[in-house]
Formats: structure tokens, sequence, C-alpha cells
């Protein structure tokens, strides 16, 4: 399922991949679920929703120590240096 949401983000299709992103988030949470639903929501225009999913991506790869994508996830919201 991240992986249909990752192809629709691709092909610019951001209904459909805010619907996988959040099937696949339903099924098992995830950073990249988070992380690929806030951008699909960013273009949907709901800015506050894709602000929380970018803040729960930044914590699921801090949680994992995965500090780049953190650090980019950490740039989306904005928070860039503050750690969240």
């Amino acid at each position: 399922m991240l992986q249909a949401g990752a192809d629709a983000v691709s092909r610019g299709e951001w209904m459909a991949a805010t619907a996988a992103y959040r099937e696949a988030i339903a099924v098992e949470p995830s950073a990249e679920g988070y992380d690929g639903l806030g951008t699909a929501l960013w273009w949907l225009g709901d800015v506050g929703e894709a602000m929380r999913c970018w803040e729960a991506a930044y914590a699921g790869f801090r949680r994992r120590q995965e500090s780049l994508p953190a650090a980019l996830t950490d740039r989306r919201t904005g928070s860039a240096g503050t750690g969240g």
C-alpha cells in the first residue's frame, strides 16, 4: 500500500495517494506512510493535516534514529533546527 501511495504521488494523483497512504497507516502506522500522506494532503490544500502527518513522520524517523529522513521532514514543518 505504501508503494501504491508513492506511485500515485509520482503521477500527481493526490486523492489516490491519500487513500493508499491512509489504508497503509490503518494497517501498520509508519513514518513513511505519514510522510507520504502529508505530501498528498499538502497538494490537496489541507496544510494543517499535512503538518500533523509530517510531525508524526518526524517522530517515527527519530524513534528509529534515522537522522536524514527526520531532518528532511523537520524542514517541511518549518521547525528545522529546533528538534520538532
